[in-house]
């Protein structure tokens, strides 16, 4: 009987191990419900003497990604306005912010809300997770072939858009 010597073990070719590791991810994407956590930036004094700043997440702040509760917005929103300490204290740009409650509720966005000072870590602040529609959950996953997110590009084209930098 002829022994075979494990010692030999031949490692698998790096594009390989990165493939499976892309697949592995992949799949976890599935498992995994997309969600995020709000930060802020931290100052802190480095080796070498000098003060540095940090963006670090804060505890307690992770939220599931849900779609923006308009009728919540549109009732809520207009009395943030009235609350003019509550305006300078989250820097929100009052004549924008002004301008945006002009339009129907139901053309805000994150981006538009984002752009007076609303931003998604800002409306968790003030209202937690009332602002969400909880009853639908937004799953950013990228299927084979893609997503509308990403362009229609899905995993496997992992390796040509890891290499596209913007």
């Amino acid at each position: 009987m002829k022994k075979r010597d494990l010692t030999k073990f031949k490692t698998p070719h790096t594009y390989a191990i990165i493939f499976f590791v892309v697949v592995l991810s992949w799949i976890l994407t599935f498992l995994i419900p997309a969600g995020k956590f709000s930060t802020h930036e931290v100052e802190y004094e480095n080796a070498k003497g000098e003060i540095s700043s940090r963006t670090v997440l804060q505890t307690e702040t992770f939220r599931y990604m849900h779609p923006l509760d308009k009728k919540f917005l549109s009732e809520n929103l207009s009395k943030l306005f009235e609350d003019k300490e509550a305006l300078e204290e989250h820097e929100i740009d009052e004549d924008g912010f002004a301008l945006l409650l002009q339009e129907p509720a139901d053309s805000w966005t994150v981006e538009s809300l984002a752009e007076v000072g609303l931003t998604d870590d800002t409306l968790y602040e003030i209202y937690g997770e009332s602002f969400y529609d909880t009853s639908v959950k937004l799953n950013k996953t990228a299927t084979v072939w893609g997503t509308e997110d990403f362009n229609g590009f899905g995993f496997l084209n992992f390796l040509f858009e890891g290499y596209n930098v913007n």
